[in-house]
């Protein structure tokens, strides 16, 4: 019996049927139901690589000499350095034009005790004006 359970099962009873004109003898062994329920572990391995082996020879065995007709002996020198005058002036000449618009609230209160007793609240816009005045619209008083 295999690890994976039943195995064949074999009819222990054979019956024979003997048909036609009695020459073919037909038998039913139940060979349909088996069925293959484990494959053995195969393992490949290499065991053994083969040996390489190289050999070149490669060598220079003489340079040939190099002979130029230019030569090369050349001489740099500063014999007199000039002397560098510079005029730099650096001056504001105009504050530029701005309008800075900040937004502000002022708070004033009067409280006793923790508990507010009278309070005035102010909000709008400060400006702090750089420029030629032209007033807004909404800035004329009437």
């Amino acid at each position: 019996m295999s690890k994976g359970g039943g195995g064949i099962n074999i009819p222990k009873d054979y019956t024979f049927a003997i048909g036609g004109t009695g020459t073919a003898l037909t038998a039913d062994y139940g060979l349909d139901d088996i069925r293959v329920k484990e494959v053995p572990a195969l393992s490949v391995g290499v065991t053994q690589f083969p040996e390489v082996t190289a050999n070149s020879n490669i060598s220079i065995k003489e340079i040939p000499k190099l002979e130029s007709a230019v030569s090369t002996d050349s001489r740099i020198a500063i014999t007199e350095i000039p002397p560098i005058t510079s005029n730099v002036n650096i001056a504001i000449t105009q504050i530029p034009e701005q309008r800075v618009h900040v937004p502000t609230h002022y708070q004033l209160g009067f409280a006793l005790f923790g508990m507010e007793l009278w309070s005035l609240s102010l909000c709008g816009e400060t400006q702090v004006i750089n420029e030629k005045y032209v007033p807004r619209r909404t800035e004329r008083c009437s």
